[in-house]
């Protein structure tokens, strides 16, 4: 049951249009899709689009401030049990940190959106890109140390028989791959 009957009512002036009925169509042939609403009626649009054809929905915002405020719009429209959110995991693992109710919290929301989305269940999953990304932790040149290994000649050995491992302190493997090509260069 969708949430509100007027939704459905919308949706249903909405689609007469023969440009938003292929939204709905290519919708129902489990294709992703990319529709261009002005900011203020994308609440009003998604949901519509989901009264009219009921579907697991990803919905994207820019920014954590925005996926709240959308969840917010889209349950005026339709009912909280078929708008998930997907929030930010704030907790990273790699810094000394207490583990509060917040990051446990934050998990089970995480872990029931994902859910609905792997299953197929008929709700609009909101998140904002961050919260999608993986968090990995950023070390910088001080803190590790990247061992290159650059054989010259096919053995591991230069010609005078040292061995030709680089120690090279970077960030980031494309700055190793450039030592390591200037090593072999020279």
């Amino acid at each position: 049951m969708i949430g509100d009957p007027i939704i459905k009512t919308i949706s249903d002036r909405l689609f007469e249009t023969s440009a938003l009925n292929n939204v709905v169509e290519k919708l129902g042939t489990n294709s992703d899709i990319s529709v261009a609403v002005p900011i203020s009626t994308r609440p009003l649009f998604i949901a519509a689009t989901f009264a009219r054809s009921p579907s697991s929905m990803l919905v994207l915002t820019g920014g954590e401030a925005a996926a709240d405020m959308m969840v917010r719009e889209l349950r005026q429209w339709l009912s909280s049990e078929q708008v998930l959110r997907m929030p930010l995991y704030t907790h990273q693992p790699w810094r000394e940190q207490v583990i509060n109710t917040d990051h446990i919290a934050q998990v089970g929301q995480r872990n029931q959106a994902v859910t609905s989305l792997q299953r197929g269940e008929r709700k609009i999953v909101v998140a904002s890109i961050e919260a999608i990304l993986r968090k990995i932790p950023i070390f910088e040149a001080h803190q590790r140390r990247l061992l290159v290994s650059v054989p010259q000649g096919g053995d591991g050995e230069s010609a005078s028989g040292e061995d030709t491992t680089v120690a090279a302190t970077t960030a980031a493997t494309a700055a190793a791959s450039a030592v390591a090509a200037t090593a072999t260069a020279a």
